[in-house]
């Protein structure tokens, strides 16, 4: 019975939701009059069923894919204060037209960036927004609809992964790109990139499947508070530790200092290493004056009601507008930032992918 709640449907009949419904209903109130025994074996199964593969996605027309900017900032190893940087479209998971390299057998190829602006001859961070003001206007011009602004997906290194991106003016003396739109970062190498093991690249995809069940009886994301005991600030756990947090876990960070920091680049690495593809944390550092309890009651309670990863960059980006126009009530939201490094839309690996079509 509760296999059936889980079989795919390639379409749904008039009365499949109210018909789901009702079985769900049947069943809570059936087990609930059981004995211990069977309802541990009842819930045992409905793990087992929701931990069951993902059916593929729907076809990109269905879903209404959209595209998101891609802003990748490379730092040059001789000019540590300068970036290199390129802007491009890309394309959702299986949208049309899109190609490479097959990330598993019979499932779609991963979307190749479309290449528009690129710098290579080295911008200092100072001078990085006004640089980059023109080309992303120019990009969500081409990305933008009429419904919602587009995605900014920035790519960094792990060390520069805090990087304020979405405090950045959208043009000179106007408001900052993460109170127009969403504005997420993504490390520019992955778990198992480079050679890793075989294990990160598995618990990345886990995590992220995990974090994005909306499934009935899926258990919803929950955030986990990795660096604060009591206000006062603790080391981010070992990767090891990391790894065995329950997979549906979002980690917060309520003492992250700044960017540049040496321990909160740290406790980034260890974050993308133990294989999250989802985090938050707010700059600044924690502390009474920053009221620990009141953000961490606040972001465990914003999650849980999001109950998916999916919804996070549309809710960070409305937080942050929130917090632009003065609302007490979201307060503990400043300087909130989003990582959100989708594994099925992987960045591109080399030049030539930006290379003109």
């Amino acid at each position: 019975m509760v296999a059936v709640l889980h079989v795919p449907r390639a379409r749904h009949d008039p009365g499949t939701a109210e018909a789901e419904a009702a079985l769900r209903t049947w069943l809570h109130r059936t087990t609930a009059t059981l004995d211990r025994p069977v309802r541990g074996e009842i819930t045992a199964e409905l793990r087992r069923h929701a931990a069951a593969p993902v059916p593929p996605p729907p076809p990109a027309s269905v879903q209404g894919a959209r595209h998101s900017v891609l802003l990748e900032l490379t730092r040059r190893p001789w000019e540590p204060d300068s970036f290199d940087w390129r802007v491009g479209l890309l394309p959702a998971p299986g949208a049309p037209g899109t190609a490479g390299a097959p990330a598993a057998e019979g499932a779609p190829d991963p979307p190749e960036p479309e290449p528009l602006h690129d710098d290579h001859t080295g911008t200092t961070l100072a001078d990085l927004p006004a640089r980059l003001a023109g080309p992303l206007a120019r990009a969500f011009a081409l990305a933008d609809e009429s419904r919602a602004p587009a995605l900014l997906q920035v790519a960094l290194e792990r060390d520069v992964l805090g990087l304020p991106v979405d405090t950045w003016p959208a043009h000179p003396g106007g408001p900052p790109l993460g109170r127009l739109r969403p504005v997420v970062v993504r490390p520019a190498e992955p778990p198992g990139a480079g050679g890793g093991s075989d294990a990160a690249v598995t618990d990345r995809y886990d995590r992220w499947r995990w974090t994005h069940d909306d499934a009935p009886l899926a258990p919803g994301i929950r955030g986990r508070v990795l660096d604060c005991e009591a206000g006062v600030r603790a080391d981010v756990p070992s990767t090891a530790q990391l790894r065995s947090l329950a997979h549906a876990s979002v980690p917060l960070l309520c003492h992250y200092r700044e960017h540049g920091h040496p321990g909160s680049a740290e406790a980034l690495t260890r974050l993308v290493d133990g294989g999250f593809g989802v985090a938050l944390w707010r700059r600044g550092g924690g502390g009474p004056e920053r009221m620990c309890d009141e953000f961490h009651r606040r972001a465990e309670a914003e999650l849980a009601r999001a109950r998916t990863a999916q919804r996070l960059p549309r809710l960070v980006h409305a937080l942050r507008a929130a917090v632009g126009e003065g609302r007490t009530d979201c307060f503990w939201a400043e300087g909130l930032a989003l990582l959100y490094d989708d594994p099925h839309q992987p960045l591109p690996g080399s030049d030539d992918l930006f290379a003109p079509l």
